[in-house]
């Protein structure tokens, strides 16, 4: 894929194509980018077991380098206070014209300008608190299946 290539990203949401033999299966792929590993490989376990695309990154370099083999995002869920995490949504959103996102709030963080388009906020759940975790899954599949999700400005 070409640095810029405007038509290397789907144009839309939830519609990915991936061709096995001769069957073709719609994909959604889900970008989780957040420094917290262990909440994102707990997420990542859960969603590619619910036969999401899952490209798990703990930091901006990873997702990046994750991106340029895949053919777009569906979702991104991402934690703002990872080091460059806006510009790599904002840059995500431009190659492609849209973009759902998940905001990953910290300890006691609420939603506001740090949080911009989210589409949905939500703090990591403990690691026993089952009821949290699956409240996450839920937001996504919620997310997902909205209409509504962030266009770019161009």
């Amino acid at each position: 894929m070409s640095q810029g290539s405007e038509t290397a990203f789907p144009q839309r949401t939830g519609e990915n194509l991936t061709s096995i033999g001769r069957k073709v299966i719609l994909t959604t792929t889900i970008v989780i980018l957040d420094s917290d590993l262990g909440f994102v490989f707990w997420l990542g376990q859960a969603l590619a077991k619910t036969g999401y695309r899952v490209l798990p990154a703990g930091n901006v370099a990873g997702a990046t380098e994750l991106l340029s083999w895949s053919d777009g995002v569906d979702l991104l869920i991402v934690n703002y206070s990872v080091p460059g995490a806006r510009m790599f949504a904002e840059g995500v959103l431009r190659r492609q014209g849209y973009l759902k996102i998940i905001a990953v709030l910290e300890d006691g963080e609420e939603p506001g300008f740090e949080t911009p388009g989210a589409d949905a906020f939500r703090g990591r759940p403990s690691s026993g608190d089952e009821a949290a975790r699956l409240e996450w899954l839920e937001t996504i599949g919620r997310v997902l299946a909205s209409h509504r999700h962030r266009h770019s400005a161009s």
